[in-house]
């Protein structure tokens, strides 16, 4: 199944073997698509909207839950990363203060390694849960099989499948039917760099966000380039 590669913000973390992962200004990359968020001022027109309405993150994604029959935890049932990941995650909130100029704390957590961990950290995101994960990819696929083009069907079906990895074209998916920005903290091609990618709620192709638009936040890790794990971003010196 093909990718459908989305735009990345314009700065990526070097993340080597020894474990040590810089901030680096990354100006002169190319993006992974013109067609995401458009114009640079577009895209922090979109950033702004969304970090202002951040702190209604919770009434937002309670609202999504209800209207996919999903159950919310009161609180996240799974275990944080430790050790290295905790570089990772200062990382992460430096990538997050140099793109969205926010302050923030970031937490890793953990999800299980049974090929289907692209829809066990959604799950985390929205639930804060693992257990709807089969639910949310059934979701997923039934929404893209309403898109797919004829010589695609095929390949979304195995999608349904459990195990098969998700892709970026699920993320994309999943981003427009629960009207979520999802952020994918993911490796740059083939190199070890990892930049910060926007799936956006409207699409591929679709508007800009304005003042009306109040989307959920997700955050996914896929450091390795082969395993997502969730991300909790919380922001600092917001009244809530």
């Amino acid at each position: 199944m093909a990718k459908l590669q989305q735009k990345s913000t314009g700065t990526a973390l070097e993340h080597n073997t020894d474990t040590e992962i810089d901030v680096c200004s990354s100006s002169s990359r190319r993006s992974h698509s013109d067609s995401v968020l458009g114009s640079a001022a577009a895209a922090k027109h979109t950033q702004q909207l969304l970090w202002t309405h951040h702190v209604l993150q919770e009434k937002r994604l309670q609202f999504t839950c209800d209207q996919f029959q999903l159950v919310r935890m009161p609180k996240i049932t799974s275990v944080p990363e430790e050790h290295q990941n905790k570089v990772l995650a200062h990382c992460l909130e430096q990538l997050i203060a140099q793109e969205c100029a926010q302050n923030t704390t970031v937490t890793i957590y953990k999800t299980d390694g049974d090929g289907n961990c692209l829809f066990r950290a959604i799950s985390l995101g929205l639930t804060q849960s693992q257990d709807s994960h089969k639910l949310i990819r059934n979701y997923v696929i039934n929404h893209l099989m309403d898109t797919a083009q004829s010589d695609n069907v095929d390949d979304i079906a195995n999608m349904g499948r459990d195990g098969v990895w998700g892709t970026d074209q699920e993320i994309t998916a999943a981003a427009e039917l629960f009207n979520s920005w999802i952020f994918c903290c993911s490796r740059y091609g083939n190199s070890n760099q990892l930049c910060l990618q926007q799936f956006s709620p409207h699409g591929i192709e679709g508007r800009i966000c304005t003042s009306d638009c109040q989307h959920p936040i997700i955050f996914l890790l896929n450091s390795s380039g082969a395993h997502y794990e969730y991300v909790a971003v919380k922001v600092k010196d917001v009244e809530e």
